[in-house]
C-alpha cells in the first residue's frame, strides 16, 4: 500500500501486472523515528453534492441509500477494496481479511481497524487542495498535450500557474 491510504496501485496492476501483483507486498506502515506506530491515512470513499446540482434531493437520496452499511459494503467490494469501509462491522467478512483471497486486504484492514491512529488526508487541512483534487489540473495538462497538440512544458506550466492561483485565493496566513 502506498501513502494515499487507498489500493489504488495495487489494483491497477490487476489489470495488465496480475501476475506482478503476487510478488507486490502490502503491509503496514513503518515506526517513526522513536519508535512509534505512525498514523495511517483512513482512505474512505465519499460522496459530494457540487455546487449548483440540478437535483440536490436526488443526490441527498443517493448518498443515504449508499450509505447504508449492506449497499455500502456491496459497493466497495464492487471497487475491490480500494476503500475501506467506515463500518467496522463489514471489515470482519473473510472477503476482506482472508490473506488466500487477497493479500493486500488484511494489512490495509489492519491500518484501518487495528486500533492505530488515524489521520485525514492531508486535502483535508487545507481547501486549496480540495480544489486543485476536484479540478485535476495535470489531467488537464495530459489533455492539453494528448488531444490538444500542447508542448509539455506549456501544459505543465499552464497546471502549476493554476495550482498557484487556487493557493493564493486560499491563503493560509500565520
Amino acid at each position: 500500500m502506498d501513502f494515499d491510504g487507498t489500493l489504488s496501485t495495487e489494483l491497477a496492476m490487476l489489470r495488465k501486472q496480475a501476475n506482478e501483483l503476487k510478488e507486490v507486498i502490502t503491509h503496514g506502515l513503518p515506526l517513526t523515528n522513536d519508535g512509534k506506530k505512525m498514523k495511517c491515512q483512513f482512505g474512505t470513499n465519499m460522496m459530494i453534492i457540487p455546487k449548483g446540482a440540478k437535483n440536490v434531493a436526488g443526490a441527498k437520496n443517493f448518498a443515504k441509500m449508499l450509505i447504508q452499511p449492506e449497499i455500502n459494503g456491496r459497493y466497495l467490494k464492487g471497487g475491490l477494496g480500494r476503500w475501506l469501509p467506515i463500518f467496522p462491522e463489514l471489515v470482519k467478512d473473510a472477503w476482506w481479511t482472508d490473506p488466500k483471497q487477497d493479500a493486500h486486504r488484511p494489512p490495509y484492514v489492519e491500518l484501518g481497524f487495528g486500533g492505530g491512529a488515524t489521520i485525514p488526508f492531508y486535502f483535508t487541512y487545507n481547501p486549496a487542495w480540495s480544489q486543485v483534487r476536484s479540478e485535476h489540473p495535470f489531467n488537464i495538462a495530459f489533455h492539453d498535450v494528448t488531444a490538444g497538440g500542447m508542448k509539455s512544458t506549456d501544459a505543465v506550466e499552464k497546471a502549476y500557474k493554476r495550482i498557484e492561483e487556487i493557493f493564493t485565493k486560499f491563503e493560509i496566513k500565520t
